[in-house]
């Protein structure tokens, strides 16, 4: 079903793993931590008209033109809407259970394309050293300069990556 796969900003569950073993990843992802507490992030997100999602985007971009108030208003329209919330935050109350309970990842076979950023807050690009081990096919292009949103911040130089992977264009 799948012929290629591209990922942005995400090590292999794996690499996620390993990660968690060291204090500097631990410390990086203290909110993954705080997002397993019932109530209480919603809570916090919800306080002054969701001002806390605004800043999260504002706080964590390396170009902070990336995003326009009108961004950072539709996000926080998005939160706002009934479910959106609790949803957004179930997705990190399932991290722990996803890749803590694979216990044998394989190798991926399908030809597949990371493309990361250098300056993320969230992950270390140490995460993403050796990833090879599990990706038979796997290619990785790092962006200088940029966070955790790579596709804000670099959309022309992410499209272009896309790109030339669909494409079969050898990256130099």
């Amino acid at each position: 079903m799948v012929e290629k796969l591209i990922v942005m900003n995400i090590p292999h569950p794996a690499k996620f793993v390993e990660g968690l073993d060291t204090p500097e990843q631990l410390f990086r992802n203290w909110y993954i931590f705080f997002f397993q507490l019932p109530f209480l992030p919603e809570l916090m997100f919800e306080l002054d008209d969701y001002q806390a999602i605004a800043s999260t985007f504002k706080n964590m971009t390396a170009d902070k033109s990336a995003f326009t108030e009108a961004d950072l208003e539709a996000y926080q329209d998005a939160a706002a809407k009934r479910g959106a919330l609790t949803s957004m935050i179930n997705y990190y109350h399932n991290i722990f259970p996803g890749v803590f309970n694979q216990q044998e990842w394989g190798v991926l076979q399908i030809p597949t394309l990371m493309i990361l950023r250098e300056n993320d807050t969230a992950l270390g690009k140490e995460l993403t050293y050796d990833t090879a081990e599990y990706v038979a096919n796997f290619q990785i292009r790092y962006i200088p300069n940029c966070s955790h949103w790579v596709q804000e911040e670099q959309p022309q130089l992410v499209n272009q990556y896309m790109r030339e992977f669909i494409s079969n264009i050898m990256f130099v």
